[in-house]
């Protein structure tokens, strides 16, 4: 019994972080996306990523805000453009209502940011761009992304998001052996580095959803190809409900417990 208790707590905590839960669906089954991530493998399978675009996605509780990985006051980390957003649109990062812009339309395929958060030591951190202060202190250490199209705002928290629609879905690395843009080197896509893809459609809808009412466009657009970087050394962060979530799951196995002792 102790064993089952311990699986339901684990399952829990699985499904926080599941892929499958709430996943996107794609207007073209992934081909687009799924074929950016093949072809910048090259190793083991050369042209063919390890990961799935339809079956990998972290769930959307999931991907929401991040935290960079490292110790002591000051931690940094890199983010290259795959795909980049030439639609005078830009790509950054928030807390609360600070935002910090890393990539505006004049930047291109392979171009990479260095964000660093720098521990004020009052409870804010400094926020760094390529080495330079931006002026703009974050409340905490964790943030969220934000895709500005120059008309609508989207951010990887879903629930902030006008028309209600997951606009981000992220990947994690497999350990492929990965070519990047840009004259980067042959490295490999590590577990702390993440893809993250994003769809610039208000209301979107995939072709296998049928017509949206609420769409706004000439076509259906549900590809999660309109912008897409690779983020180094950062960790997701669930957010509260699904960590209160987690919480019940823990309650309920040390109640378990405590009741077995008794």
């Amino acid at each position: 019994m102790k064993r089952m208790a311990y699986f339901g707590l684990v399952a829990i905590g699985a499904l926080v972080l599941s892929s499958t839960a709430q996943a996107v669906s794609f207007s073209d089954g992934g081909a687009t996306l799924q074929g950016l991530l093949d072809g910048i493998t090259v190793g083991p399978n050369a042209g063919a990523s390890s990961v799935d675009v339809n079956t990998d996605q972290l769930a959307d509780v999931a991907d929401s805000y991040w935290e960079l990985t490292g110790s002591g006051g000051s931690v940094s980390t890199m983010v290259i453009q795959l795909q980049n957003y030439g639609q005078g649109g830009t790509f950054g990062v928030f807390n609360g209502t600070q935002t910090v812009k890393l990539f505006d339309s004049a930047d291109v395929v392979g171009d990479s940011v260095m964000l660093q958060l720098r521990d004020n030591g009052d409870g804010t951190w400094k926020v760094k761009v390529n080495g330079s202060n931006t002026g703009v202190n974050f409340n905490s250490s964790q943030f969220g992304f934000f895709l500005d199209t120059g008309g609508t705002m989207f951010y990887s928290d879903s629930n902030l998001n006008s028309d209600g629609q997951d606009h981000m879905v992220a990947y994690q690395g497999e350990g492929d052996s990965v070519k990047l843009p840009g004259g980067v080197p042959t490295g490999t896509w590590t577990p702390s580095e993440y893809v993250l893809a994003w769809e610039d459609a208000y209301g979107l809808t995939s072709l296998a959803e049928g017509p949206s009412t609420s769409f706004v466009g000439t076509q259906r657009d549900a590809e999660y190809s309109d912008f897409v970087v690779m983020v180094e050394s950062v960790n997701p962060v669930p957010e509260p409900a699904s960590l209160a979530l987690l919480g019940l799951g823990l309650a309920g196995f040390i109640a378990h417990r405590s009741r077995k002792v008794c």
